[in-house]
């Protein structure tokens, strides 16, 4: 089957595709808006100097440290104030890692039956069901937090049972509504709500903290689940599992995205196919992705959550100034992201490359340009060199992006009708990563000095570069042999050969 031109483009204010495809990143957003806020929250909330003068054995064990603090002193109380800092809880390092990773403890459990859920349900009632649950909780957070450490624990774990319901939903809903020949570009797009919500994070909480009622730390929890209902009720106004579900959709444009997309017609028209569990997880292509699943995430984890903590206790930036360095590298990715995929996406369209070939290229440039600038940052980084931080930076956010045309894409090709289970096992193997990186930091930084933070970073890079070699070595973008559905005559077997020519070819 040839490369059908679409009565449209992507990109064309016309194209109901487009304004699906904002919608399920507005989602994505929220998703990870309300997962990833308490990273610089925690800045504000907690005050670092209490917490180091709990440990009487502080001064002694730091003595390995003292080049570090000669270099770059520590902050006093009232230095850290000054910097916006004023924050009343007198949590450890450990309490705080476990905060972050409190809430992929119980996304584990969700994600095990997510995937299922998003191929066999309405995704679109799952996805708002699961932000309305997660802003409820997240506006309640303050409330929690003020009660008890354990109380705001608490609240930390029921989020993740939702929180693992929202993804492998919203990339059920993409499968079935974009052509083979736009997914390297749709998932640079959706995925980008996730950096969009850092920046929003980074940007805005420094703005909040400094309200002079209740502390201003409150607001970053109010404020995120007044925009996250916001987008719920656009999101169900305007939101379908499919172009056949859709009344917003033109005739035209639907009937093209039907031709396009038949490796979906079992899902729809008729009874869902069996799902083969066994072959899926014991497939070294679901393996490799789910790998660089693991990467992406402890990586994202390590930034999002943690790079404001670096920015505070080694670079001694201000709190706004700490929003905004804290912002730089996913600002880059959303730049980055774009052009990447649509050069994947000509690369597979020109027949310069196969799509297998593509995706590990892309994933080899992410994990290889990534674990560069941790190394670059864990050697030449520290409070006298912020300029270079910065380029750091930059240049982390652009290489970082490289993955969601290489390792996300291969995901949406491997096996179309059951899209949705192995975004969940991904997602399943993401969340052990995300539990696995507060461990990591709270294990190699115990005194927030420039030689722990250096460890972090050594250790990250590590774990892209096994990641990226697991992928070039074992990862595909071919549609597996068993994810091709049976049909009942000989024409519709054909019809679907022909798909598979699509998906591999483009």
């Amino acid at each position: 089957m040839e490369y059908v031109k679409p009565h449209r483009p992507l990109y064309h204010y016309k194209a109901w595709r487009l304004y699906v495809l904002l919608l399920l990143t507005l989602c994505v957003f929220v998703n990870f808006y309300l997962q990833t806020n308490l990273g610089m929250a925690m800045v504000c909330m907690v005050n670092t100097t209490a917490v180091e003068r709990m440990s009487s054995s502080r001064s002694h064990n730091m003595s390995m440290y003292l080049h570090d603090s000669d270099k770059c002193p520590k902050l006093i109380e009232e230095e850290e104030e000054s910097l916006g800092y004023r924050g009343k809880f007198v949590w450890t390092t450990v309490q705080q890692s476990f905060l972050v990773s409190a809430l992929f403890y119980t996304s584990l459990l969700s994600i095990t039956v997510s995937g299922t859920l998003a191929d066999r349900f309405n995704t679109k009632y799952i996805i708002l069901a699961a932000m309305i649950i997660y802003a409820a909780l997240t506006v309640l957070s303050p409330l929690l937090a003020g009660l008890h450490y354990y109380a705001f624990l608490g609240g930390r774990f029921s989020m993740g049972f939702v929180d693992g319901l929202i993804f492998p939903a919203v990339t059920a809903v993409l499968a079935r509504w974009f052509p083979p020949s736009e997914r390297s570009t749709v998932a640079a797009v959706y995925t980008s709500g996730s950096q969009l919500a850092v920046i929003v994070n980074s940007l805005l909480t420094p703005k909040l903290c400094v309200i002079d009622v209740w502390d201003g730390w409150p607001f970053i929890f109010y404020v995120a689940g007044l925009v996250s209902l916001i987008i719920v009720i656009i999101s169900y106004i305007f939101l379908s599992n499919s172009p056949r579900e859709c009344r917003w959709v033109g005739m035209k444009e639907s009937k093209f995205l039907s031709n396009q997309l038949d490796s979906h017609r079992n899902l729809e028209d008729t009874k869902p196919p069996k799902i083969p569990y066994f072959k899926i997880l014991t497939s070294p292509v679901v393996l490799s992705v789910a790998a660089n699943d693991f990467s992406y995430n402890f990586s994202y984890i390590m930034f999002s959550q943690f790079l404001p903590f670096f920015f505070r206790d080694v670079m001694q930036m201000s709190l706004s100034a700490n929003g905004i360095s804290t912002a730089l590298p996913f600002i880059m990715m959303i730049v980055a992201r774009i052009p990447l995929a649509s050069f994947a996406d000509y690369l597979k369209h020109k027949e310069i490359l196969s799509v297998t070939a593509t995706c590990k290229v892309m994933q080899t440039f992410a994990c290889l340009g990534t674990a560069s600038m941790f190394v670059a940052i864990a050697f030449l980084v520290d409070c006298t060199t912020p300029t270079l931080a910065m380029v750091l930076l930059v240049l982390f956010g652009v290489t970082f992006s490289g993955e969601i045309a290489g390792a996300f894409t291969a995901i949406l090709f491997i096996a179309p009708p059951f899209v949705g289970t192995i975004s969940s096992c991904a997602t399943f193997v993401g969340m052990l990563a995300a539990i696995a990186a507060p461990a990591v930091f709270s294990w190699l930084n115990v005194y927030n000095t420039e030689a722990e933070y250096r460890n972090v970073f050594l250790f990250t890079a590590g774990v892209n570069l096994v990641a990226g070699i697991l992928f070039v070595i074992f990862g595909s973008a071919e549609v597996q042999p068993w994810a091709k559905i049976p049909e009942e005559n000989e024409t519709t077997k054909k019809d679907n050969d022909k798909n598979d020519t699509i998906v591999a070819k483009f």
